[in-house]
């Protein structure tokens, strides 16, 4: 009679094993695809080198960390798998026998591919200048709240520019610096890269893009009435709100075109820095 409970048992277990060792296998050939197909965007052409990459990685990833990635969990997860691919660095390292030989070469042509990308991106025209500097404070601050325009003001006037752009970028190098103190606490001794170098020399790049990109579309009180704004509020998203109310106000827009104009100016900016940070 016992032997007659057990077999309805052993046959669920055994179906109950069955179905989560396919769901595995199923897990882990959707990341390995997916690790394949982000191999061979970077590296256009080299199919057995991507194929090597994504098998090795779908073997060296924990199956918990292959679920998250998959699952649409990627950016929360990105450091864990930085850290398998730089504790299994050797592995890795073989799928290189399935690059040219001429391996400079590839690189070279992969480059001239980026660059011909980076020429191609159009970005979307901008229909709208960037008004004049003021010449007196009533002009400058037209189309500010009486509450931002005593923020601006309440700014020490002897800060120069720099300060106080080094100030405005200050958060995203200090991201950047975070960034680079959990890789390198995560890989420690085993990766031969210099992690705190490459992420300054991304907030950087970063940095001065987007400098670059202000002086495109901001005159030279808008962008020092944006540091003000945010020196003295801490506030991003509203120095950046009361910037551009201010503008639609100065440019003499109806206010049902503020959120037009605000998408237009945003999808510009966007576009134009990305394709500095391409270069």
């Amino acid at each position: 009679m016992k032997k007659l409970l057990l077999i309805p048992l052993i046959i669920f277990l055994t179906a109950c094993a069955a179905n989560s060792k396919v769901a595995n296998t199923q897990t882990t050939e959707r990341f390995k695809s997916a690790m394949q197909t982000g191999c061979l965007l970077k590296n256009k052409g080299l199919t057995e080198h991507c194929e090597c990459w994504g098998k090795t990685l779908a073997e060296i990833t924990p199956l918990d960390l292959q679920r998250n990635i998959i699952g649409g969990r990627a950016s929360s997860h990105k450091l864990d798998l930085f850290a398998v691919m730089f504790n299994n660095k050797e592995k890795l390292d073989k799928c290189d026998a399935f690059k040219p030989k001429d391996v400079e070469a590839a690189k070279s042509a992969i480059k001239k591919d980026e660059e011909k990308q980076t020429a191609e991106l159009v970005c979307p025209d901008f229909e709208y200048e960037k008004p004049q500097n003021a010449l007196t404070d009533t002009d400058r601050f037209k189309g500010f709240s009486d509450d931002d325009i005593e923020l601006i003001k309440s700014v020490d006037s002897s800060l120069t520019e720099e300060e106080l752009g080094q100030h405005y970028f200050k958060e995203v190098r200090e991201q950047m610096e975070g960034m680079a103190k959990l890789l390198k606490g995560k890989f420690g001794s085993k990766s031969s890269l210099n992690i705190e170098k490459i992420f300054k020399q991304q907030a950087d790049n970063a940095v001065a893009c987007s400098i670059s990109v202000m002086n495109k579309f901001y005159s030279d009180d808008e962008r020092d009435s944006l540091y003000r704004l945010y020196y003295a509020s801490s506030d991003r998203d509203q120095s950046i709100e009361s910037l551009l109310i201010a503008r639609v106000e100065t440019l003499g827009l109806k206010d049902e075109e503020l959120s037009v104009y605000g998408d237009a100016l945003q999808a510009s900016l966007s576009c134009e820095i990305k394709k500095c940070m391409k270069k």
